[in-house]
């Protein structure tokens, strides 16, 4: 009898590893009915049904296999990994933890663990879950990968990279660390290295669609070079984009393994076009590529679930939904949705927050204590698609489309009648699902709609209900960040990648004429590598006007808001961007007395400051070519008698910048027009 036992279970084993999951399973029912007690052969037979997609049946099997041995530790972590494939991370750890009790030494329970807590974004304790598996196992380059996905999450770029090279070490022929090492290197500016090292990762998997895609972005620099030609990088990245959309279009190209339908989630949103909105140019048509070949996969995922949104009768209050990573203290909760949920009229509008990031603080429960209801919680689109068209939303806005892979991923979907997006963002989606883009008549023009995909909606004013911020400015000592208070000190304060190479000789002219003065710029830890390329140009840039640049350039760390409140203070002149102008920043420049010079762009994300400039009646700093952009700094810096009468200017109209309903009335005017005409 035990014989024919062991027979049976070896013959469904051999079945099981040849793929023929129903015939293994059939086998190991038989061996059961041999002998019911061994916890081996149900091991599996929940194997069998979870390959087969019968998760109840297998969940079923895992519990008979753990009743007839408690320590049976392989079945806690195969129990763990089938809840894992339902997405219920969280009871998924239960039976890694048990696993890990009857076992410390079992590295794999701790990989799985480490698995779970990352999808629930708990990436300390996904951390040390991932050292512990490569301390039990060090040569498992799975588990090195994984860490390094772990290091990436946690803004510690060098230790991530470190984490695939090991991985890669330890087996080369792996296709995921070299997508990841090619992913870690774009975001660290080396875009050239990282589209080699996703080529690695085509030629061991040529189906890897994430490394095609990513491949595809990588071509968009962050951070220009010193004499870079963008028209040919623009050129490039065109190519790549269009045969990308081939790509996916030809099924020939892959015709030995086909995608399926679940590339759309894998792909959309893993890597993003966001970096070509700080080029100075129309991107209206490369964006409408991109947010086509976005809705083209998301769509056939979308109908083979079977998804599709809704018409509703006229019932009661609109339902409003606003999907965002940022219910916190950001500056897309700070410039439109703080307002927004504040004065939204009740009466006729619920508000529906579907929360898709980790961050809580203040501004978040605030959020919640605002909305009607606040839904969060989610980490797969299947679950934020099905819990959002459960809620029978009619109206949904995505304030920032383009800057969070989730929403990118929903925003590629229809889950309301209407969609409409903000300019969290201030780009065209190009997505078809994508109604109309929230914009404000400050930031427009007449010739506005040809830069957008989406009917364009132009609210008053500023376009969004600004609430003024409640800083206390700390006593900060500029001395202690090489700051000479001796000279005039002008601040540069958007991010790094917002600094055109073409306009670097606009800072050089400025300095030059200048003569002896502090331009400060800001830098974040996280992005050092892109800091360093920056100031190779910017040196580049002095030298060749015989300028030294550490006469004239100081490099800040990323300050909190109440230091920065202080250094805002203490400067003189406030340089806006040129191409993609600053909002949060610049409206905080105006709360702290700092006369702005900006100018005017062509396309709405290079007029932000200029439209703030226009609403408080000082058109003098909105400037309209870079000669006069140089010539109003220089004089701001050494002009304290005009500089003086700038600032009673601000300081007796800036109060109409904030706390400004006009837009959000208009706004539910045309939403009540649109749902219940």
């Amino acid at each position: 009898m035990a014989s024919d036992f062991e027979t049976i279970t070896g013959i469904g084993i051999q079945c099981a590893q040849a793929g023929k999951n129903q015939e293994a399973l059939d086998w190991f029912s038989k061996g059961i009915a041999l002998n019911p007690k061994s916890a081996h052969a149900h091991l599996y037979l929940a194997n069998a049904y979870s390959a087969l997609g019968n998760y109840p049946a297998a969940l079923k099997s895992y519990n008979k296999a753990i009743d007839l041995d408690p320590h049976f530790v392989e079945a806690y972590n195969n129990l763990g990994l089938l809840l894992i494939q339902q997405q219920d991370y969280r009871n998924a750890l239960i039976y890694f933890a048990q696993a890990i009790r009857v076992d410390a030494h079992f590295s794999e329970a701790y990989l799985n663990q480490g698995f779970a807590l990352f999808a629930l974004a708990e990436y300390d304790a996904a951390l040390q879950s991932y050292e512990k598996a490569v301390h039990l196992q060090p040569n498992n380059a799975l588990a090195y990968n994984n860490l390094g996905n772990t290091y990436k999450a946690l803004e510690k770029p060098l230790e991530a990279l470190q984490c695939y090279e090991k991985a890669l070490q330890i087996n080369p022929g792996l296709a995921d660390p070299w997508y990841n090492r090619g992913i870690l290197l774009g975001d660290m500016g080396q875009e050239q290295e990282g589209a080699l090292s996703c080529d690695k990762a085509l030629a061991i998997n040529p189906n890897l669609a994430r490394a095609k895609w990513a491949r595809t972005f990588l071509q968009i620099p962050q951070i220009e070079g010193f004499g870079a030609n963008l028209k040919i990088a623009r050129e490039q990245f065109t190519a790549s984009l269009h045969a990308l959309d081939a790509w996916f279009a030809a099924p020939e190209s892959h015709a030995t393994a086909p995608l399926g339908v679940g590339v759309g989630p894998d792909v959309v949103g893993s890597f993003q076009p966001f970096y070509l909105a700080y080029q100075a140019e129309n991107n209206r048509e490369l964006m409408s590529t991109y947010g086509q070949l976005c809705r083209r996969l998301m769509a056939n995922w979308e109908q083979s679930q079977g998804y599709q949104a809704r018409e509703f009768a006229v019932r009661g209050r609109i339902r409003l939904g606003i999907v965002t990573h940022y219910l916190c203290d950001h500056p897309v909760w700070n410039a439109f949705l703080r307002g927004l949920a504040h004065h939204l009229k009740r009466s006729e509008f619920e508000l529906i927050f579907f929360y898709l990031g980790q961050v809580h603080d203040q501004e978040t429960q605030l959020a919640r204590s605002l909305a009607t209801s606040f839904i969060e919680g989610k980490t797969a689109v299947a679950d934020w698609a099905e819990t959002i068209l459960a809620q029978q939303v009619e109206v949904l806005i995505y304030p920032d489309v383009g800057m969070d892979q989730m929403t990118t991923k929903l925003a590629s979907l229809r889950l309301a009648p209407l969609q409409l997006v903000m300019w969290g963002h201030p780009e065209t989606t190009g997505l078809p699902t994508m109604d109309y883009f929230i914009s404000a008549q400050c930031f427009e023009n007449a010739a506005s709609p040809n830069n957008y995909s989406e009917q364009l909606l132009a609210l008053s004013n500023l376009g969004c209900c600004y609430e003024r911020l409640s800083v206390n400015p700390t006593e900060v000592n500029l001395a202690h960040f090489g700051i000479n208070t001796k000279l005039p000190i002008l601040l540069c304060p958007g991010s790094i990648f917002k600094y055109a190479a073409q306009f670097d000789w606009v800072l050089v002219e400025i300095a030059r004429r200048l003569g002896p003065c502090q331009l400060v710029f800001f830098v974040a830890n996280s992005k050092a590598n892109l800091t360093a390329r920056f100031e190779a140009r910017l040196t580049q840039a002095f030298a060749k006007e015989q300028l030294k640049l550490s006469d004239f350039v100081v490099f800040v760390p990323w300050l909190e808001r109440p230091d920065f409140f202080s250094l805002m203070q203490q400067a003189d002149v406030f340089l806006d961007t040129l191409g993609f102008s600053g909002f949060n920043t610049a409206m905080q420049a105006i709360e702290c007395d700092l006369p702005i010079v900006t100018l005017a762009g062509e396309f709405m994300r290079g007029r932000l400051a200029a439209g703030i400039l226009q609403r408080i009646n000082l058109p003098e700093l909105i400037t309209h070519s870079a000669e006069e952009y140089i010539a109003l700094a220089v004089r701001l810096a050494q002009d304290s008698v005009y500089r003086t009468n700038i600032v009673a200017q601000i300081q007796a109209n800036r109060d109409i910048l904030f706390d400004d309903v006009l837009p959000i009335r208009e706004l539910e005017a045309f939403l009540s027009a649109h749902c219940r005409s």
